[in-house]
């Protein structure tokens, strides 16, 4: 954490200026802490103990320069700027917080692995408690050959934008969107880049229209979509075994039936995983959609979008 609780003052020392690690505590739990400081990391305190409810983290340098690059910013508003406030009413406390008269925005500098249902938690007590929210990324989460749970998770969607991700790159003091994000079956997944050293300039260009569209699929790419696809085939996981016992009980194949259930363009990044088996197995089974097949996304109504799929 950046700041401690003066004991002696009852005010908040900030851990660049503390000049005494005694008579410091966590504005949270009230906890001692210590003072850390070195020439190659940014002076922050620690627990003597991992005993905080606040802070259920550990805090590496780069979320320590994180939440500092997004103070720096967020000081040049006009509105008040907390660093770690203390949310009583949701016990949780943002990194960063930004105030003014009719506007309350907790941004959260995630570089740590998350879970999905802490992450819901969270995101619904600020919205509960009329707070707007932003999660902002580090480099742990970034898109790499596919589009993992653990990243999906994170996606929220905007008008101007399609789905999208946001991301600080502390090295080089940047703020990055990735935006209409698609993906496809066996083809790492494709999206747009927007950076930014300005926090304002980034909220300036998530609140424009931006030109969106569907990403095609190739010639090139669809046959790299069948070699792979006939590898799943030769070398099958245990979700293939259960689609290829399923064609056996419909009297299908399901060498000739996969290829055509591949998506000719891109698709929006809805599934845990192979669109095509989820589209398969429907049509063999033609019941509802098992909800364990799909990525949890606590940002959008997933039924309106399951009946959008279903009637295409």
């Amino acid at each position: 954490m950046l700041y401690a609780l003066d004991l002696h003052t009852n005010q908040l020392v900030a851990a660049n200026q503390a000049t005494s690690q005694k008579n410091l505590l966590c504005p949270g739990c009230h906890s001692p802490v210590i003072l850390r400081k070195g020439a190659h990391k940014v002076a922050h305190f620690a627990h003597y103990r991992h005993s905080c409810h606040a802070f259920t983290e550990g805090e590496t340098q780069e979320h320590l320069q994180g939440k500092q690059l997004l103070v720096k910013q967020l000081q040049q508003w006009p509105g008040n700027t907390t660093v770690e406030a203390v949310l009583p009413q949701l016990s949780q406390r943002p990194d960063v917080l930004y105030q003014d008269q009719d506007y309350r925005l907790a941004l959260e500098y995630q570089c740590s692995p998350l879970a999905t249902k802490r992450l819901i938690q969270r995101s619904r007590g600020y919205h509960q408690h009329g707070f707007q929210y932003c999660w902002l990324l580090g480099r742990r989460y970034q898109i790499k050959h596919k589009l993992t749970a653990q990243i999906a998770q994170f996606i929220r969607w905007h008008q101007h934008l399609g789905y999208y991700l946001l991301y600080i790159e502390v090295g080089r003091a940047q703020f990055e969107v990735l935006y209409n994000i698609q993906m496809a079956d066996f083809l790492p997944p494709r999206y747009f880049c927007y950076r930014t050293s300005s926090f304002e300039q980034l909220q300036q260009f998530m609140h424009e229209p931006q030109e969106l569209f569907i990403f095609p699929i190739t010639p090139e790419q669809r046959r790299k979509q069948l070699y792979q696809l006939e590898r799943t085939w030769r070398f099958p996981s245990r979700h293939v075994r259960n689609l290829q016992n399923l064609c056996y009980q419909r009297q299908q194949n399901l060498l000739r039936l996969g290829p055509e259930f591949l998506a000719t363009e891109y698709e929006p990044p809805f599934f845990a995983g192979w669109a095509y088996a989820w589209r398969l197995q429907r049509y063999l089974e033609a019941e509802e959609v098992a909800q364990r097949e799909l990525y949890q996304q606590p940002f959008i109504k997933q039924k309106e979008i399951l009946e959008k799929i279903i009637d295409k």
